[in-house]
């Protein structure tokens, strides 16, 4: 007899995430991570171009986490980093002129997916899906800071 598990928020936002990557995956040419995927449809959304720090802090990624999948990318020549010229110890991330053109199809697949995934969900309903999650990020979000607190609490005492 198969035992039942409980549902959890956590668990239940994986299992979808895992389904979401691994079906967009299946769906390209890309041999890239999960994450790797979401950062090149970030890119696309911002005409292929952004700063390491707007990837971390719509990733909520540390700086050492971006900047490991970002290497990752540079060398499988997805992206190239690049000095900014507004300011020096900045580097903009650009979409490689390979990774644009294998692009179309990605987003053309995301789009396609989108549609589906939607599917027989009404506008009110959606609104609430991004309200819920919205409230569940900010919930997240202050145990973060909780943990943020404590940590430079027990530093000053130490």
């Amino acid at each position: 007899m198969k035992k039942e598990h409980k549902k959890t928020i956590g668990g239940e936002l994986a299992k979808t995430n895992n389904m979401f990557s691994r079906i967009l995956m299946e769906q390209t040419n890309y041999t890239v991570s999960p994450t790797q995927l979401r950062i090149i449809i970030y890119l696309l959304h911002h005409n292929n171009t952004c700063t390491q720090k707007e990837i971390e802090d719509f990733f909520d990624i540390r700086r050492s986490t971006a900047t490991g999948i970002l290497t990752t990318m540079e060398k499988n020549k997805i992206i190239i980093r690049r000095q900014l010229k507004s300011d020096a110890r900045q580097k903009e991330i650009v979409l490689t002129d390979k990774a644009i053109e294998s692009s179309n199809e990605l987003r053309k697949n995301r789009e396609k997916f989108e549609k589906i995934i939607k599917k027989g969900i009404s506008k009110e309903e959606l609104e609430i899906f991004y309200s819920v999650l919205e409230k569940i990020r900010q919930n997240v979000s202050t145990i973060n800071k909780k943990e943020e607190r404590k940590k430079q609490d027990a530093k000053v005492n130490v």
